[in-house]
């Protein structure tokens, strides 16, 4: 696979998803959109989530039994113990931990950062991402994986919420 197909594999992913978008105006529709990115230099993985403020509130709520808003001063530690549950990456059938850097509230969305130690080389990732797939049924997780200048897509929902890159080729 070339960094084109990469490319035009991650277009035609991104305009399914904008078409969802579009048709959400009619119908309420549960995405999420999670990029890693493997920094070489570093040996490490390093992880942005985004969210829809008030899906990962209900998810909160439900993991903690308590009413939960999302605020710049919010216990990370919930959210840190919420991703811990519903997002496992394993690199070279290794799990890896991943430690939470922080959030952050842009207009209707989080963003959560995390980071974990890799491998130099990495022939198979593994990606478990069952956010909140324990409230919406319909939950579609979307999750980039870049290593060597290629990126790879997977989507994960309830029925399947675990993927697999094989980057041995790469």
């Amino acid at each position: 696979m070339n960094l084109n197909s990469n490319f035009f594999e991650m277009l035609l992913l991104t305009l399914k998803y904008l078409c969802i978008i579009l048709i959400s105006k009619l119908h309420p529709f549960h995405v999420s959109v999670c990029e890693i990115f493997h920094n070489a230099d570093t040996r490490s993985v390093e992880v942005s989530m985004k969210f829809f403020i008030d899906d990962f509130e209900q998810a909160l709520q439900k993991n903690t039994d308590s009413e939960y808003m999302l605020t710049d001063s919010s216990d990370v530690e919930n959210i840190k113990q919420y991703l811990q549950r519903h997002f496992v990456v394993k690199l070279n059938n290794q799990k890896t931990a991943l430690n939470m850097l922080g959030f952050e509230l842009r207009e209707d969305a989080v963003l959560c950062y995390l980071e974990g130690k890799s491998f130099k080389e990495i022939n198979l990732v593994e990606i478990e991402n069952s956010v909140m797939m324990e409230i919406f049924d319909d939950q579609i997780n979307l999750t980039h994986f870049e290593y060597k200048n290629n990126m790879k897509s997977i989507q994960t929902t309830k029925d399947q919420p675990v993927g697999t890159i094989d980057t041995s080729t790469w």
